[in-house]
């Protein structure tokens, strides 16, 4: 912006829009200005004000007609709940540490999971699973058996594999109790209930297609979310 004869004491507002830059945390701003002339009163600090948004995704992937975050989901649940005093204890937590722990994501009781993705992004569903699975090569008569489904669509989910889905072998936690099989499978929730559980997606590195099945509440798995 500059200002001339014209405009030079008359009230302007700037506003700096920022892109996507696939970071997660890292958010720094920086505003500089430049004055001239000894007439021109400097500015300070004090009389700029920044605020920065981040829905904490990341990166997302393009996957047919989706959009979906590129990682597992590393978020504080939102306080914005109805689950009363329990609420905390549906965040799961993590079985990794640090940098890694971020990077794998956390894992999430559904309760929490349902909580958990930002404004813009929701759970996806089990439709939306299905709908992805569909635009991977899976029939339709497939993506509604349980157990496992379909031919390679989970290596195309896997790391490595051809959509970017890019899922990673992290475990899970049981209802019960204890981290477990960091490294062989993955599980993943969907919004989508059945009687007192939901379904949900599992992933096994030793297999090639996807498994659907009624799983419990209380076991924290990872969340992807999907682009509303």
């Amino acid at each position: 912006m500059t200002f001339t004869t014209v405009n030079w004491n008359t009230a302007q507002t700037v506003t700096i829009t920022g892109v996507a830059d696939d970071d997660i945390a890292n958010e720094t701003v920086t505003i500089s200005h430049t004055i001239a002339g000894a007439d021109y009163a400097s500015i300070s600090s004090a009389d700029v004000s920044a605020s920065v948004t981040d829905d904490g995704i990341g990166a997302s992937v393009v996957i047919g007609s989706q959009t979906w975050s590129a990682s597992n989901v590393s978020l504080v649940p939102t306080a914005s709940n109805t689950l009363g005093t329990d609420y905390w204890k549906a965040y799961v937590g993590t079985q990794g540490s640090g940098s890694a722990a971020d990077e794998d994501g956390y894992y999430y009781t559904w309760d929490a999971a349902m909580n958990v993705c930002p404004s813009g992004w929701s759970l996806p569903s089990d439709s939306d699973w299905k709908v992805l699975e569909g635009q991977l090569g899976m029939s339709t008569a497939q993506q509604d058996a349980t157990s496992w489904r379909g031919t390679d669509e989970g290596t195309k989910l896997k790391v490595g594999g051809s959509s970017n889905f890019k899922a990673k072998f992290t475990g899970y936690s049981s209802a019960h109790g204890g981290f477990y099989l960091r490294g062989d499978v993955t599980d993943l929730w969907s919004s989508t209930g059945s009687g007192g559980d939901v379904y949900g997606r599992h992933l096994n590195s030793s297999k090639a297609t996807v498994f659907r099945s009624i799983v419990n509440k209380a076991n924290g798995f990872s969340v992807r979310c999907l682009k509303d």
